[in-house]
Parts: C-alpha cells; sequence; structure tokens
C-alpha cells in the first residue's frame, strides 16, 4: 500500500479500519519508492488489442513536458468531481466548479496537456488474454535495482514496476495468458536476469477492486515541485 505525504485518510484506513475488519488477521503494508510502469504506461496488451489507426488517436502529445506539472489550487473542485466521476459531463463540472464549460474545457485541456491528469479504463483483462495474473515480489541487490526495474519495465507481459520497501525491494505484476506462459516467463525471461536473488509468486485468483479515486482534502495544496 502507497501512502502518500499528508494523505490522513489513507492513514486512518490503514490504521484503523482495515485492521478492525473482522476476517483480518495481518496487514502488510509497503512504500513504493518509484514506479518503473503503472499509471498511464501499464499493461501493453490493452494497446495490442486495438488497430495501429486506434493506438495513434490514443498516443500521447510528443510535444508535452518531460516531467508532470502539478495542478493548482483552484483546480481542487474540478479534480473532486472528476475523482468521483471521471466520466462526468461539462454541464456537471460547470456547476462543481462554478465555471463556465468553455472555461472547463480550457482547464482539462490544460491540465491534459501538462500530464497533471491522465483518463484511464478499467476492463476486465482476462478478456484481453490475461487469464494468468500474479504479483512477483522479489529481492534484487541495490547495486542491480534500478537496472533491473528498468529493464523489467520494457516487458509486455508486465503491468507495473515498483521498488518499494520491506522484505522485498521490488514488486511487479505479471499478465499472462495461460499458467504455462507465467511458467515460462518466470524461468525463461525473469530467472536471466542478473541480480534478482528470490521471486515470490503470488497468483491474483480476482480482483474485487482495480482501482478508485483518490480523497482529495479539503484544504487541497499544490505539491512542491
Amino acid at each position: 500500500m502507497n501512502i502518500p505525504r499528508g494523505a490522513e485518510v489513507s492513514r486512518s484506513s490503514l490504521l484503523q479500519n482495515i485492521p478492525r475488519t473482522a476476517g483480518i488477521t495481518a496487514v502488510s503494508a509497503h512504500y513504493i519508492l518509484h514506479t518503473y510502469l503503472g499509471g498511464p504506461t501499464a499493461w501493453r496488451g490493452h494497446v495490442a488489442a486495438l488497430t495501429d489507426h486506434q493506438r495513434r488517436l490514443l498516443e500521447p502529445n510528443p510535444s508535452g513536458p518531460a516531467r508532470p506539472r502539478a495542478p493548482a489550487n483552484s483546480d481542487a473542485a474540478l479534480l473532486a468531481a472528476l475523482q468521483h466521476d471521471g466520466r462526468a459531463t461539462l454541464s456537471h463540472l460547470a456547476t462543481a466548479t462554478g465555471w463556465s464549460q468553455a472555461t472547463v474545457t480550457r482547464r482539462l485541456a490544460d491540465l491534459r496537456a501538462a500530464r497533471a491528469i491522465f483518463f484511464d479504463v478499467e476492463v476486465d483483462d482476462a478478456l484481453l488474454g490475461a487469464t494468468a495474473q500474479a504479483l512477483l515480489w522479489m529481492s534484487v541487490a541495490p547495486s542491480h535495482l534500478d537496472r533491473v526495474a528498468t529493464t523489467l519495465s520494457e516487458h509486455n507481459e508486465l503491468a507495473f514496476v515498483a521498488a518499494t520497501t520491506g522484505p522485498t525491494n521490488l514488486v511487479t505484476q505479471a499478465m499472462c495468458p495461460d499458467p504455462e506462459a507465467l511458467h515460462h516467463y518466470l524461468t525463461r525471461r525473469l530467472g536471466a536476469l542478473e541480480g534478482i536473488h528470490t521471486v515470490e509468486t503470488t497468483p491474483v485468483l480476482a480482483t474485487v477492486k482495480a482501482a478508485g479515486r483518490l480523497p482529495l482534502a479539503a484544504g487541497y495544496r499544490r505539491p512542491p515541485e
């Protein structure tokens, strides 16, 4: 579980709500130190299901900033409305922000161009052929961590790669068509990388909730540059 700085609601869930939930006997929390693959650059299997023309329509603007720019304090109401419903109409967003629809349209375009926000769609990955999914918890020598993680971020079988704290220092999510393909990936591609000491494979049997909106604190402040 990654807890951003200042996320009091997340801390409350981790330290109070989750441990008090009936049936939970243990909780393990890890801090994500660096994400190599994930977010807007997720599993390539989604893109592989599209035609060349459809992929070109979805390609990011190459003239955009090298690093995402943070939204302004005045965007708090707009972000809160989008986090509640990413499919909200311009009319709804105008009501939520007190802006005109033209202003909402312009601000959305600015935020997307600055890579401050992006829109994602949740689909059943099994429909795209990923019927064998697993989290791979790896112990990597610190001197090899960045090289191994960068290499893994180029693997089509992976949807997420991140350095974390905890007993292991690298976690990835594998998306394979069947158990045999997952076995082949673990033994042939992953096993060939120097620097990986151990790998713990945790099968994902079912996903109850893939993603959700992040709580926006009432006193939203612009993150430090």
